[in-house]
């Protein structure tokens, strides 16, 4: 297996303790083999600053709340 490059801005951002995209998908990709992950809900934006929205299949109710909650807790987060 070949080793992964060091990326210098990854190591400085976990080193301070800030969630970058990667330590996102490694803990989502632990839960995962964990047995733990039921539904997968996620937002991004891509290299041309394009937001993309992927979920798998669940009860489009449940998603919208889902997103609801997500919004909540961003505003809550803002007010802080």
């Amino acid at each position: 297996m070949k080793p992964r490059p060091i990326d210098i801005r990854e190591f400085r951002a976990r080193k301070a303790g800030e969630d970058t995209p990667r330590v996102i998908i490694e803990e989502l990709s632990a839960s995962l083999e964990a047995g733990d992950v039921e539904q997968v809900a996620y937002i991004f934006t891509n290299s041309k600053g394009e937001a993309m929205m992927c979920y798998s299949d669940m009860n489009k109710f449940e998603l919208i709340g889902l997103l609801e909650f997500w919004k909540l807790q961003l505003l809550e987060d803002l007010i802080e």
